[in-house]
């Protein structure tokens, strides 16, 4: 196996027939079969106006003698990767204007081959030896230990060239075996062109060999395993890796910072920018050279100032940070974290404004940004043609074809590809991917993450997203089903920048502010400034709801209402201004509670309209509704209570009727004060209605009732709303106001009681009231008795209805009081029963509306009181039974029960067989034989009778010709002949076969009395209740 220095990233190979990635800048030019052509060419160019060195291991395959063709290292003017002729030509003939190292493993007499596996140097697609012109060197023994090469080993060949010299070198296992002055090679074979690219072809015809190269070194290489870094001041470099197969030493150059120089990997810490040779000899004892540079970036840093220190506490303080441009600066102002870019200028400023403490911004870190950068796969191994999957993705939408994408299938080895870099957690990486077949589906795994694809189109590329969930520099592609093509993938790197933990702080000191305190005390019109603490500022409304002025230098304010609100600001004229504000709201107007009321009082004894009055008991609460901290008075004028001049007395005696005065109303705590007008008017005591007694049914009739009093209001009061009613059980409780009756109300005299209703006006604050009667008397209603039903007999029609004589049950219902004194009337529902509408009309003919039983209402009204009292009537129409009896009871049951059912709208009784009459249709031990069950209305409606035979056979039976038990049979199998009835003696012998049809036995034995014994019988019969077949054994007696 050989080992490459990891140059993929910069070979990009293009293939051409059996040709084949084989991963790790290894591939396969054919396999190990027949009439096999391959290409593989790069777009990497090499320049023979440079020195060059291609270093690779080839493999011949370990076929000796059957194995052919071979394989020819090519340089020509393209890339384009295409093949000469199979076989002989070894993939190589008649490629045009090309230079190639042929690696002959089959003797092909007709091109001048030697016998041994050979080298030479040929051009222009022409591989035969004899060829003066094309055959520049060789043919010559490959190994210069052995002829044969196809020992399934890997050999090292080196290819270099001198621009200096001319001189094209060909190394196979560290022996030189072509030496070439190619002085006119551009020339001859390029046409001039001294850039050109190279790649690889092979073939095999009748006899194969598996054929492979590997590179171990391209001197000519842009990005070589040895990768340019950037590194932080003070970090290393551990990823820079010179293994090369084959070394037998390495040194490197400068020893400055090199942790060993003899190793291929050792750790690197500069601390200036530094190119890091690597001079490597290897088991030729040849040297191979190698080299990165490393910048070494400063270390960030950045300092923070204040623009100004102190400032006055109200002003907006500002930091500036300084540093390198575009760095990224890590701070707290007052422990809150933030971050800023430095400007182009390399500075950023740091604003806090109106900051209540004096604020402090400290740096934590400054940090270089590093703009992110979109990476691919880097290597690829395993599938099929897995280079394809390294490097920059296709486009959506474009064909996946083996020229642009590797393959992985059910049955091929998973593809792994490693990433450019190390990714973190949760990156998103998208996979550039396309399904082969219908069917096909893989899944991609970074170790923890799995993702399954199966969709989208045949052959289009399309891109899946897939997130990472563990750290990887990796993903695993495997095959589910069918193939899938990987063109690859792309995510975006976010590189660290390098960082600086910093340890600089600022604060930004308070100068002291002058003190702008003041107090703002209301006035009924305004406010007034009553302290200063730093006298000379200005004073200014700054906002208000009224229209209230300031004199600047005192801050009184003047002119504005009650109530009103202003906001004032003071600023003070001292080396550091400074401003407060406050906010006063002027005094409020005393609040009326009743504006303009009018007092009106009832006139004393004298009927003249003049009287005393106490306006502060009457009045003052009226006015300020309950509220205290206020003082009311009364004046005869407006101007009197404006300029608090001659209050009027307590009480005090108006000179007109009416008479309007004037109340002054002041807030104690504020001083300020309202008016508003009393008007006095004096009236005599109010008229009142005597009513009608109030009147009440009794039912219970004790003589005792509820009445609603307040039934008479209106008619006491003539619906007047300013006169008050209430009602007292005797004369003085009403006249004194005390004791007012609720209502309703229960009497508490029997059948008749007095009262007295109490008349007052609202609108008189004095006492004074009138005084009526109201007389309550309670009535008893008719003392009427429950009706029995009234019954009728259906009619031939048997439709229910029928008319009815309702006047049968008055005598009935009034149960011996006087028809002349109390009518009775008929109602189909209660309602119109208990309104007195819509009775019926004609009670000597009604006929009912609802078939065979309906209930109506009668109504007894007391043509003297009005009372009345209510009953209900039941009307029934009774019809004939109809009848269904039968036995309950099995057959020869011990006790036989017969049940029958009337049905039909009327109430019916029993009978059997003429017997006492009953409720219950159940009739119990019953004899044998047939009986006849009667039902029949108890009102005479009609009655129906039915038949029903008990089944069973007699004990005994007296065969003596007497008419009275001669012959013995089973009764009540009259209607099943099939029924056999056997008759045996006392030891079982067969006497006589009888039917339940025939007369049945009469005691003899073949026309021979039988003595008086018991008697043994077999019936067959059918249970009439199931229809299961039976038998019955039993026996019975013989008297004589």
């Amino acid at each position: 196996m050989c080992f490459s220095l990891n140059i993929s990233a910069q070979l990009i190979p293009h293939f051409y027939g059996s040709a084949t990635s084989q991963g790790g800048d290894c591939y396969r030019i054919t396999e190990p079969t027949t009439t096999q052509r391959g290409a593989v060419y790069y777009d990497n160019p090499v320049d023979f106006n440079s020195d060059f060195d291609i270093i690779f291991d080839a493999n011949f395959g370990n076929r000796d003698a059957f194995g052919a063709d071979g394989i020819t290292f090519v340089m020509k003017k393209s890339f384009d990767p295409i093949y000469g002729k199979a076989g002989g030509g070894m993939g190589y003939e008649d490629i045009d204007n090309s230079l190639g190292v042929e690696f002959d493993t089959w003797k092909n007499g007709d091109r001048g081959d030697i016998d041994e596996d050979h080298i030479a140097l040929i051009k222009n697609g022409d591989n035969r030896h004899t060829s003066v012109v094309d055959n520049l060197a060789g043919p010559v023994q490959a190994s210069a230990t052995s002829a044969n090469i196809e020992d399934g080993e890997y050999h090292e060949v080196k290819i270099s060239w001198r621009a200096s010299t001319k001189i094209f070198r060909v190394v196979f296992d560290c022996e030189e075996r072509i030496s070439y002055d190619g002085t006119d090679l551009v020339t001859d074979v390029f046409g001039g062109q001294s850039e050109v690219y190279f790649g690889f072809v092979g073939s095999t015809g009748a006899y194969y060999n598996l054929q492979e190269v590997c590179f171990k070194f391209l001197s000519f290489s842009d990005m070589v395993a040895l990768q340019d870094q950037e590194i932080c001041y003070g970090d290393s470099i551990d990823d820079n890796d010179a293994t090369y197969d084959g070394a037998t030493a390495y040194e490197w150059s400068p020893a400055t910072g090199v942790s060993d120089i003899n190793i291929p990997n050792p750790i690197f810490s500069p601390t200036e920018n530094t190119t890091y040779t690597v001079t490597i000899t290897d088991y030729c004892g040849d040297k191979i050279t190698n080299s990165f540079d490393v910048v070494v970036i400063p270390v960030p840093e950045a300092e923070v100032t204040a623009k100004e220190n102190p400032i006055c506490a109200d002003s907006d303080a500002e930091f500036l940070i300084t540093g390198t441009p575009s760095n990224l600066v890590t701070y707290t102002l007052d422990g809150v974290e933030e971050t800023i870019l430095l400007d182009e200028f390399g500075e950023a400023t740091i604003s806090v404004v109106d900051p209540v403490t004096e604020p402090t911004l400290e740096l934590k870190s400054v940090e270089v940004v590093v703009p992110s950068v979109i990476a691919h796969g880097l290597e690829a191994s395993g599938g099929v043609d897995t280079a394809n999957a390294e490097g920059i993705i296709e486009a959506e939408g474009l064909q996946a074809t083996t020229t642009n994408s590797a393959r992985v299938g059910q049955y091929t080895a998973p593809l792994e590809l490693a990433l450019e870099h190390t990714v973190p957690v949760g990156t998103e990486i998208i996979i550039s991917a396309a399904k082969v077949f219908s069917y096909s589906a893989m899944e991609v795994t970074d170790g923890t993450a799995t993702l399954r694809i199966d969709t989208g189109a045949i052959n289009a590329i399309e891109y899946f997203s897939f997130i990472t969930e563990q750290e990887t520099n990796k993903l695993t592609f495997k095959g589910i089903s069918g193939y899938f093509w990987i063109d690859g993938v792309e995510y975006t790197h976010e590189p660290t920048g390098c960082y600086n933990d910093l340890n600089d702080s600022e604060t930004i000191n308070f100068a002291d502010l002058d003190d702008a305190s003041f107090s703002l005390e209301p006035t009924c019109d305004g406010a007034i400034v009553t302290n200063t603490t730093i006298p000379g500022g200005t004073y200014s409304i700054i906002s208000s709801t009224g229209a209230g002025v300031i004199d600047a230098s005192t801050g009184t304010i003047t002119g504005a209402g009650f109530e009103e609100v202003y906001e004032v600001e003071y600023i003070t004229s001292g080396s550091c201004p400074s401003r407060s504000t406050k906010t006063v709201t002027v005094y409020p107007e005393p609040v009326v509670s009743e504006v303009d009321p009018l007092l009106v009082v009832c006139d004393d004894n004298v009927a003249d309209g003049l009287t005393e009055i106490d306006l502060s008991s009457l009045m003052n609460n009226r006015i300020l509704g309950g509220r205290g901290g206020y003082v009311v008075n009364y004046f005869f004028s407006q101007a009197d209570a404006d300029s608090d001049t001659a209050p009027l007395p307590n009480p005090y005696t108006n000179v007109t009727n009416p008479q309007t005065i004037y109340a002054r109303l002041v807030d104690t705590s504020t001083g300020c004060y309202t008016t508003t007008t009393v008007e006095l008017n004096v009236e005599q005591a109010p008229s009142a209605n005597i009513p009608v007694p109030l009147e009440y049914c009794d039912s219970d009739r004790d003589g005792y009732a509820v009445f609603n009093l307040f039934d008479t209001e209106t008619e006491i009061t003539r619906g007047n709303p300013d006169l008050v009613v209430s009602y007292h059980e005797t004369f003085s409780d009403a006249e004194n106001g005390e004791f007012a009756l609720e209502s309703p109300y229960n009497n508490t005299v029997a059948w008749e009681q007095t009262i007295y209703v109490r008349v007052e006006s609202l609108a008189i604050a004095t006492d004074c009231a009138t005084v009526v009667e109201l007389g309550l008397i309670v009535n008893p209603t008719p003392p009427i008795a429950e009706p029995t039903p009234l019954i009728v007999c259906d009619d031939s029609s048997s439709d229910g209805y029928t008319q009815f004589d309702l006047t049968l049950k008055d005598s009935e219902v009034l149960a011996g009081l006087d028809p002349t004194t109390y009518l009775v009337t008929y109602y189909e529902t209660q309602e119109n029963a208990e309104s007195g509408v819509g009775m019926i009309d004609n009670p000597l003919e009604y006929t009912n509306i609802k078939p065979f039983s309906q209930e109506i209402w009668v109504r007894v009204d007391d043509a003297i009181t009005g009372c009345y009292e209510l009953v209900t009537l039941q009307l029934l129409k009774s019809t004939a039974p109809t009848l269904v009896a039968e036995v309950a009871s099995e057959i020869f049951a011990d006790i036989h029960v017969i049940v029958a059912s009337a049905t039909g709208n009327g109430s019916y009784e029993y009978s059997l067989d003429g017997g006492p009459w009953q409720e219950s249709g159940v009739f119990e031990d019953v004899t044998l034989g047939e009986h006849v069950v009667t039902a029949r209305d108890i009102m005479g409606c009609g009655e129906t009778s039915a038949t029903v035979t008990v089944i069973d056979y007699p004990l005994f039976f007296t065969p003596n010709d007497d008419g009275y038990n001669d012959t013995w049979n089973i009764v009540g199998f009259s209607d099943q002949s099939a029924t056999k009835i056997y008759i045996f003696d006392r030891l079982g012998k067969l006497l006589k076969q009888i039917s339940p049809t025939g007369s049945g036995w009469d005691g003899t034995y073949n026309g021979a009395p039988m003595p008086s014994s018991d008697y043994w019988f077999l019936l067959e019969y059918m249970e009439p209740s199931t229809g299961q077949s039976k038998e019955l054994r039993a026996h019975f007696t013989l008297k004589r």
